[in-house]
């Protein structure tokens, strides 16, 4: 019968362990938005207990970071979070601190345990299901000498999909970490562009029409040219004094 029965995992220090199952599924786990924090200059930071890269501590002037986005995954430490960034905002507007509400019911935190790499694999291995990248590309990755993670990304297409390796990314950065031996804060992660969610590109070229259809590029002179009489001919996309 066709069916999964058992997995090999590796842990932290090398040792395989084998776990009964019938379903393997893949996540990249509860990873905070940095994007915004990149965009301003802050770059993530690591965080061993949550597994995941979070905000720097001291984000980039005038942005503050609260709950999920912090790191802060259960109800009351979000609601707190929240709440004391709240008071700060109105305190910094010239506002009087309001009366907080009272904390909600306390809920439990569990710290992630990851497992990184599943070994053993008879066919490939996906870390990124967006763009198909196995641990075998990570690998190829590594024997090339595009170790750095910007290199691994580009060499692999690692995290460049719809998603800007919101389900994945982290799995490759630990790939490449266990590869290099490097722990993942030494290995760091990608940054990333503007927009923080994916944008038409219909929403940005605007009206497709007379000059907005081809660009006019004018050479330094023009503006002397045009005051002198001169008529005009298109050359390429230049227009050149006749």
């Amino acid at each position: 019968m066709h069916g999964l029965s058992w997995i090999d995992v590796c842990d932290a220090g090398g040792a395989r362990h084998r776990l009964a199952v019938d379903l393997l599924a893949v996540a990249g786990g509860w990873n905070p938005q940095v994007q915004l924090a990149c965009h301003l200059g802050g770059r993530p930071v690591w965080d061993e207990a949550l597994a995941a890269f979070l905000p720097p501590a001291a984000p980039p002037p005038g942005m503050a970071v609260a709950g999920a986005a912090a790191g802060r995954f259960g109800l009351a430490g979000t609601c707190a979070d929240g709440e004391a960034a709240g008071i700060a905002a109105a305190v910094a507007a010239g506002f009087d601190a309001p009366r907080p509400a009272p904390p909600p019911a306390a809920t439990a935190e569990e710290a992630a345990t990851p497992i990184w790499i599943v070994s053993g694999a008879r066919q490939k291995t996906f870390v990124d299901l967006q763009h198909d990248v196995t641990i075998d590309d990570i690998a190829l990755a590594h024997r090339e000498g595009f170790r750095a993670v910007e290199h691994m990304k580009r060499y692999t297409t690692h995290g460049m999909a719809t998603d800007q390796g919101r389900t994945g990314g982290v799995l490759g950065m630990a790939a490449m970490a266990a590869l290099t031996g490097r722990s993942m804060a030494e290995t760091g992660t990608t940054l990333h562009r503007p927009p923080t969610s994916p944008v038409d590109i219909g929403a940005l070229a605007g009206a497709h029409r007379g000059e907005h259809f081809r660009p006019v590029r004018r050479t330094p002179g023009h503006r002397w040219a045009e005051r002198a009489g001169a008529s005009f001919v298109e050359s390429g996309p230049w227009l050149r004094a006749q």
